[in-house]
Parts: structure tokens; sequence; C-alpha cells
């Protein structure tokens, strides 16, 4: 006779039973579910594929917590072939088909718009309005042939007036006055669209410029910003020579390089290096151009109308403490601000090219075989733009769409236009560039008669 089974072990072996009896169950509704769509004809087969895709990966169980009653075990019975299993109704949930990301969407400007600044109208202007035009554009100009008013029939007040004298730093107020105005008030103009701002007369344009969106996104980081034209050293501000260099240098500035730094006053004398720091911190390009410069821009409108403002209130802090004889001097140019602002306001996604991926800058730093088919002694040589082809930086293997002739490098235009213009100026006759102020299309060969 086999052994008893102690007591203190009746009532797990009773529960292993139980467990394995509801295990069994399952198994079977399992079975009979799978038998059913194997075996079913006619109208069935649908019914039952139907009944099965509600059981999916989006279906969750019962909660843990829920308990099955006697009763619900005590009806459970196999089911035949010719009956039709459909599963109780159960909670879903939908599943992503992928991880949700924190990553910002990325910025996608609408239309490039190319502006420019121009109040005398000289005949340098026609090669980039031609250019542009090219590219499937229209040059739009500000301040043309001495404009005195702006588009909407407002002005400035003096600084508005005919630049009578001939001086380039009242051209260089204009610009401010000028794009300001124009980007606050303008209805035209959409957030998202991009505008490229670039001098007039001192520049080639070498390279299509319908491919400089995809160059400004890789400086941007795919984010809104404005891209400055870099050169190797403060230019135009800080280490000019003569009085009014000294008082820069000895004057005190506001600087914040980034947001999650201090303010602090800095003295004039250092502002090259703060410049410098700043570009090697958030400079997405690599390249020796590491100054900001005002000659050429690019961005949307939204970030290049938040930095504008951020230029007009340094320039006015500037000229309030020069009215209250706390400066001995006004800012003569733009770069200065420009610089000034670059420095301090960090919330703004301001970059300097310092590749020349969009602008080369022609300095002191060039040196020979930097540009294909030029150098600073002689300019471009004859073989310069041969079959249309633009010259590429030895220092990456980048192609520039701008060649740019600033300050004492200007006489070096004549030595690369000519080519450009030989290949473009008979191109789509007709071509015009746009007058802002005036709201009137300017016929390219009404400046320039050799041009079609």
């Amino acid at each position: 006779m086999p052994p008893l089974v102690p007591k203190k072990y009746q009532w797990p072996l009773l529960t292993l039973l139980v467990t394995g009896a509801l295990l069994g169950a399952t198994d079977v509704l399992t079975y009979r579910k799978m038998n059913v769509l194997m075996h079913a004809t006619g109208a069935r087969p649908n019914a039952a594929v139907a009944s099965l895709r509600a059981t999916t990966v989006t279906s969750i169980p019962p909660h843990p917590t829920a308990s099955i009653a006697m009763q619900e075990l005590e009806t459970t019975r196999p089911v035949s072939d010719d009956e039709l299993v459909t599963p109780s109704p159960s909670e879903s949930v939908s599943i992503p088909l992928a991880a949700e990301s924190n990553t910002p969407a990325r910025f996608v400007p609408r239309q490039l718009r190319v502006l420019t600044l121009a109040d005398n109208p000289r005949p340098e202007i026609c090669l980039t309005a031609t250019s542009v035009f090219q590219a499937g554009m229209v040059l739009q100009v500000l301040a043309w042939d001495h404009s005195t008013e702006f588009f909407d029939h407002t002005s400035c007040g003096d600084p508005c007036k005919p630049n009578a004298e001939g001086d380039f730093r009242v051209g260089q107020q204009k610009k401010v006055h000028w794009l300001s105005h124009f980007f606050e008030h303008n209805t035209d103009l959409h957030d998202d669209d991009l505008i490229l701002f670039t001098d007039a007369w001192d520049v080639v344009i070498q390279r299509d410029l319908r491919e400089i969106t995809n160059v400004f996104l890789a400086q941007t980081n795919h984010d809104r910003g404005v891209v400055f034209n870099g050169e190797p050293g403060c230019g135009d501000s800080f280490t000019l020579p003569g009085m009014y260099g000294d008082q820069l240098r000895h004057g005190s500035f506001a600087v914040q390089l980034e947001s999650t730094y201090p303010a602090r006053m800095i003295q004039g004398d250092n502002m090259c290096n703060m410049i410098a720091a700043k570009t090697s911190m958030n400079s997405l390009s690599k390249g020796p151009n590491w100054s900001l410069g005002s000659g050429g821009m690019l961005g949307d409108v939204r970030s290049v109308r938040a930095f504008l403002r951020r230029v007009n209130q340094v320039h006015a802090e500037q000229l309030d403490k020069y009215s209250r004889h706390e400066s001995p001097f006004f800012f003569y140019g733009d770069q200065i601000a420009f610089q000034l602002a670059y420095v301090r306001f960090p919330e703004i996604n301001v970059k300097v090219d310092t590749s020349g991926d969009i602008f080369f800058v022609t300095s002191f730093f060039v040196t020979p075989g930097d540009l294909d088919h030029f150098s600073l002694h002689g300019g471009c040589d004859d073989a310069y733009f041969a079959h249309n082809t633009p010259s590429k930086l030895a220092w990456h293997g980048g192609t520039p769409f701008f060649l740019h002739f600033p300050g004492g490098y200007k006489h070096l235009y004549a030595t690369c236009a000519p080519q450009v213009e030989h290949a473009v100026r008979d191109q789509a006759p007709g071509k015009y560039m746009f007058d802002v102020d005036r709201q009137k299309n300017v016929l390219v060969s009404s400046v320039c008669p050799n041009y079609s």
C-alpha cells in the first residue's frame, strides 16, 4: 500500500493540480482557435481572420490583479470545429512606430531673396544684378539712385539725405537705417524667407545662388540663424589706427558670449579677443576668418530682424552716452555695432562664415594658392572662370559663392569681374533689378548699355 501524503503537502499539491488544469484548458482554447482558421469555409474564414486580428500586439491582457471566478472555470468547455470563437473585448493601447524624440524640428526656409543697398548708381551693380537674375531671382535694391525715402514714403531724416560728399561712412549708416525699415515694415516678407544681403559694387558672384540654402543650413545646424562673412582680423573697428580707433580701444562694452555666462564689461582693446572667442565657441564651419564682417549676411527674416533690433539698441545706447558727454565719439560705421551685438546677445543664433564657403573675403591673410587662379599681388589670372568654372579654396576644396574685395583690395575687383561679366552679360535679355523704394523695375541695360 503506497504511503499517504502528509497533511502539510496536501494543499500545495492540490494547488499544483488546479494550475495544471487551467493551463490545459488554455492550450485547448488556443488549439481550437487555430483549428477554426484552418478548417473554416465560405464566409467563415474572413470572420475567423478578423477575430484573430483583434488579438494583436496592440492588445494587452487583463489587469494582473483580476481573478477568475470558479463558475467561469466550471462552464469552460472545448469548442467544436464548426463554432467561431471570438475573444472577449480587451483594452487596447497604441504602440508608437518609433521612439519619441525631443529633437526640435529642423528649420525649412521658404524662398530666397537677394538684397543690396546702392545709393550711388554705379555700373558695378550690373554684374551683381545679372548673376542674381541668372539664378532665377531679382536683385532688390535699397536706397537706389540717392533715394531719400523708404518704400512707404517715410524717411529717417538727415541720415536718409543724399550722400553728396561721397563719404562711405554715410553709406554705412544708411545700411542700418534701410535694412531695419525693410525688415520691420515690409509686409511682403515671411518669417521663414531666407534673405541674402550683399555689398553691391565690390563683389563677384561666381556660383549659382540656388545652391546657397543648403550651405546656410549646414552652418546653422539646420536651425534659424544669421551667417555673416568672416575676416581674419577685427577689420573696420577696434584695430583702426588713429584717434577714432584709440577711443574704441579705451571704451568699455558689454559682453555675454553664452546665455549661461554672466554679462560683464570688457575694455575695447580686448574686444577682438572676445570676437575670436565667440566664433571659436559656436562656429560649425572651420577656417581662418574668425571676425564678423558686415559686407555679407545670410539669414531667415525672423533672426535677421531680431539681430538688427539689437544692433539698433547698441547704437542707441552709444549715441545716448555721446549726447550726455559720457563718450567722446559715436559709431561711424555699421560693423562696430554688428560686432558688439554679436558678442553681447547670445539668444540669436549668429554665425561667422569662417571657412569662406559663402563669402571669400580678400584680406592680408590670403596666401598664394588659397584660391584657384588668384593672388593678392595680381588678383585673378587669365584662367579664372574659364569655361564658367568657379575657383575653389585650397583650405577644404569648397567653392565660395562670393568673392568680396573690401577696403584696400577693391582694385582687385577689376581683375576678376570681366571674366564673369563676359560669360553672363548677354544672357537673359531684358533682365532687371527692383528699386525697393520707388517700387519699380530697373533694366540692367539702362545702367550698363553693354548688357542685354
